[in-house]
């Protein structure tokens, strides 16, 4: 086997290696790194990427690589390679925000990315160039506010063998899974899975909960899920595992979200995971005196998945209600 190499890492085989990915720079020249574990097993296999930390209030999936890479996997064990990434954006893990709070904007939805463009774009360059080109497959790890189901994201299987293969790793993570038709080079905006996609290598998206919070349970069930992934993969031996602490919506679904036209105060009236009819009155919108100002309105029959807002409150145009839903 020949030596691999991401970032500064040159990993041989039976080893686990620290480095950094890349890094970007502040006002004063302090270079912000980007860390980088490199597990290396002593069989040929796959190369995987296993990124958390795309939004700095999201650590359940850096908790999961922690435990994943540095208690629960061995070299001796692993046929292949894990490039973990368990702090993508540390810019805005510092500022404890979504956004990268030095140009405001999105690294899921800034992919290629552009080298010669702003700070966050140079970012998702970085990590298109010296990550994703060098793996075969893709899992990003990323968390919804408290009281949300945990779900991944796939694309549709139908599309062609690269998201066929991707919907299997879904699957075999054991969440309940969504898809959708991958986002093509015309899209701008697309996400990491969606360039993942382009360069042919199959991807999933993982959503845990809750913000701010190393949540244990989410870690023991993100673990589990790796876990399947990789012996689907073959990278490990093993038998699958079920998802037996989280609630699963079994099927082929698909997923829809609902905006606030008005803004205030959320008040849900069923829990995630709660089964909703088209037409049902799932949340209220109040003002500060408690007076009624908008009804949240299912626009499908399926479950309620997750309710995005972070303080529980929404502004016209806010995401404020997600919903699965049978293909």
């Amino acid at each position: 086997m020949k030596p691999f190499t991401m970032g500064n890492v040159t990993s041989r085989p039976g080893t686990l290696e620290r480095g950094i990915l890349g890094s970007v720079y502040l006002l004063n020249g302090a270079p912000v790194n980007i860390p980088l574990m490199v597990l290396r097993g002593q069989e040929e296999g796959p190369v995987l990427w296993l990124s958390a930390g795309m939004h700095g209030q999201e650590l359940v999936g850096t908790g999961i690589i922690w435990e994943l890479i540095r208690e629960r996997l061995s070299p001796k064990s692993l046929r292949g390679t894990i490039a973990a990434v368990p702090l993508m954006n540390p810019l805005s893990f510092a500022g404890g925000t979504y956004f990268t709070p030095q140009d405001g904007f999105n690294l899921s939805s800034a992919f290629p990315g552009d080298a010669e463009g702003g700070l966050t774009a140079r970012m998702a360059r970085l990590i298109f160039e010296e990550g994703l080109k060098k793996v075969d497959y893709v899992v990003d790890l990323h968390c919804n506010p408290e009281g949300s189901m945990m779900f991944a994201y796939a694309h549709d299987p139908t599309f062609d063998e690269v998201t066929a293969k991707g919907y299997e790793l879904a699957r075999a993570f054991g969440l309940t899974t969504v898809d959708r038709p991958p986002k093509g080079s015309q899209i701008a905006g697309r996400g990491m899975m969606d360039v993942a996609h382009e360069l042919g290598k199959p991807g999933i998206l993982v959503e845990f909960f809750p913000y701010y919070s190393i949540y244990p349970v989410a870690v023991r069930v993100g673990v589990r899920g790796m876990l399947n992934v990789l012996k689907a993969l073959k990278m490990i031996d093993g038998e699958m595992e079920p998802q037996d602490e989280a609630l699963v919506v079994p099927g082929r679904l698909g997923i829809l979200h609902t905006t606030a036209s008005k803004g205030g105060f959320v008040l849900p009236r069923v829990a995630a995971g709660a089964a909703v009819k088209k037409g049902q009155v799932v949340a209220d919108v109040v003002d500060a005196y408690k007076e009624p100002v908008e009804e949240i309105v299912s626009p499908v029959d399926g479950w309620m998945v997750a309710w995005p807002f972070l303080n529980q409150s929404v502004g016209t145009g806010d995401l404020v209600a997600m919903y699965v839903f049978k293909k």
